[in-house]
């Protein structure tokens, strides 16, 4: 299974919870490609059978400028799942 691993971290915290689902993803045997999100081409992400996103949250729980704009559009309509981090 091939991975993708998108990530944007202030704190270091972010890229650390990228750096263990890497780890686990590997540990069972997929091919894992890591990347900041701030440098991905979203097109890119149709070659990945699956795709972690990992983003901070400022204090208002509003998300990072990575996170906005029309070049995620084009996740819109496939499967997936969003997990807050508590």
């Amino acid at each position: 299974m091939k991975v993708f691993i998108g990530y944007v971290s202030l704190s270091g915290n972010t890229e650390k919870m990228a750096i263990n689902i890497k780890n686990r993803m590997k540990a069972v045997g997929c091919e894992v490609y890591m990347e900041r999100l701030d440098t991905v081409e979203v097109d890119a992400l149709k070659d990945f059978d699956l795709a972690f996103i990992g983003l901070y949250t400022w204090n208002l729980e509003d998300l990072p400028y990575e996170a906005h704009g029309t070049r995620w559009t084009l996740l819109e309509g496939r499967s997936h799942s969003l997990v807050p981090a508590t």
